[in-house]
């Protein structure tokens, strides 16, 4: 996989975020896929210390279940989002694998009531995309998104990432 082929791979699955279509979103992880979103700027173990997300397919699988289902309240109305991604690198790290770096940009806007409490949000990071080629696609087998005020405030993180 080169830069352009990992840009377009980026693009894909920020615009399937954006447009809430989460089934096609799933199916660019693999089965035994790890998303994790560290709660802090270090990195420490993700089994040994809080994180606002470390889920595995089954968990992933349930969090979209209950952020889709009628009974979110978390996300009444659903919140409309905006994925820009710059700064792409690639590195392989073994046969049919490599390790994508990146910078992304979400805004969350969610349209209600409480505008004086949740504004226009805006999170960067730093993501990393861990990538295996299967049956001839890329498929996600780490996803890890460090939020840069993962330290600070964070109001919340009721969307996915």
């Amino acid at each position: 996989m080169n830069r352009s082929d990992a840009e377009n791979f980026l693009y894909r699955e920020a615009a399937l975020l954006d447009h809430k279509r989460l089934d096609a979103w799933l199916d660019l992880f693999s089965d035994d896929a790890l998303y994790w979103i560290p709660a802090n700027q270090s990195d420490y173990d993700p089994r040994e210390h809080v994180s606002f997300v470390y889920d595995n397919m089954t968990l992933l699988k349930e969090r979209i279940g209950r952020l889709t289902g009628e009974y979110c309240h978390a996300q009444q109305p659903p919140s409309s989002t905006l994925h820009t991604i710059s700064n792409v690198e690639v590195e392989p790290i073994g046969p049919g694998r490599v390790r994508v770096r990146s910078n992304a940009v979400i805004y969350e806007f969610r349209n209600n009531a409480q505008r004086r409490f949740y504004p226009l949000q805006t999170f960067p990071a730093f993501c990393t995309h861990e990538l295996r080629e299967e049956d001839g696609h890329w498929r996600i087998t780490l996803k890890k998104v460090a939020l840069l005020n993962a330290d600070g405030e964070i109001f919340d993180l009721s969307f996915l990432l």
